[in-house]
């Protein structure tokens, strides 16, 4: 998947599959979560049901015997009913919906058998004073829990039940998979060019193995607290990746000053704030005074000194031979 791209549709391609794997992601973890809200659905009618027999079984009487088998089979049968038609339901709403209707209709089928002993008594004897039938305890009613509300704070020691802690796992999944897919989406609206494809496809590869690793870790945590450190760890090492990833892009571009739009920053994120580059100003050259021409010395002629006057010398008379 994660083979060098040659062109800007490679890119593409391989950014749509990423983003493909994601949404598989998604749907599988969406899917878990109903079967983990359905399972609960399932418990409370089962609950609310034995809550029914117990009820049924403090007022047991010999005579009655008949009326309650009835009635015990008229409740399992609406019980089977219910359990199968949230079986066939895909969304929390129906699965709230499908609870509070199966109640409605075992209360109504309780309420038909008191009421039907209750007129078989009156017409028996007169002398035999007419047992009340005890009115079911409103607390024996369980209350159904709203499917998106958050499990209640465990007291410290006490691990929170297995469906619980499932559920924060699929939770978690479901957000590191949706933090990259946004990321994914920033990629592709701000920095596919056909210069980039190199590292956009290595971003793309190390941000899967980053995937990968959280829900690795995520599987083998067992607190909620160390699920939520582990998202928390993981959205800030692909923080710093994508940062990396655009600060390459930042040294192998010239800038130009005016033409490079702004990134929209990523849902979720914190943008890191680019340190603002201002232009270097050029150093006045210190000004140069043309320094003062010295005055030259006058050069004073100097006066010829007369020579000495060479007065001619009387020729001495050659002697006679």
């Amino acid at each position: 998947m994660f083979d060098e791209a040659s062109s800007k549709e490679n890119v593409e391609n391989l950014v749509k599959e990423a983003k493909q794997e994601i949404e598989a992601l998604v749907v599988k973890h969406k899917g878990r979560e109903i079967d983990l809200e359905r399972t609960k659905a399932k418990t409370v009618i089962a609950k609310y049901l034995t809550g029914l027999l117990d009820d049924i079984k403090k007022n047991l009487k010999k005579e009655q015997h008949i009326n309650t088998v009835e009635l015990i089979k008229k409740l399992g049968d609406i019980k089977r009913t219910y359990l199968y038609k949230l079986d066939e339901s895909t969304q929390k709403a129906q699965l709230q919906e499908l609870v509070t209707e199966s109640q409605s209709k075992l209360d109504e089928a309780f309420s038909k058998f008191k009421n039907g002993l209750s007129s078989s008594s009156s017409s028996g004897s007169s002398t035999k004073p007419e047992t009340p039938q005890p009115e079911k305890p409103e607390h024996q009613k369980p209350t159904t829990p709203a499917p998106d509300t958050k499990p209640s704070p465990q007291p410290e020691g006490k691990k929170p039940s297995v469906p619980d802690i499932n559920q924060e796992k699929e939770k978690a999944k479901l957000a590191v998979a949706t933090y990259m897919s946004k990321i994914l989406d920033d990629i592709q609206k701000h920095h596919l060019q056909k210069e980039k494809h190199r590292q956009i496809v290595a971003l793309i590869k190390e941000l899967d193995e980053l995937k990968k690793q959280a829900l690795s870790e995520i599987d083998n945590v067992n607190t909620k607290v160390e699920i939520e450190n582990t998202v928390h760890k993981i959205f800030a090492d692909m923080d710093a990746v994508v940062t990396k990833f655009k600060k390459g892009l930042t040294q192998d571009t010239p800038k130009e000053p005016g033409n490079k739009k702004p990134s929209a920053p990523k849902p979720g994120m914190q943008p890191s704030p680019q340190p603002e580059v201002k232009p270097q100003l050029e150093k006045p050259k210190p000004e140069v005074k043309p320094q003062p021409e010295k005055p030259k010395p006058e050069v004073k002629p100097q006066l010829e000194k007369p020579k000495p006057e060479v007065k001619p010398q009387p020729e001495k008379p050659k002697p006679e031979v």
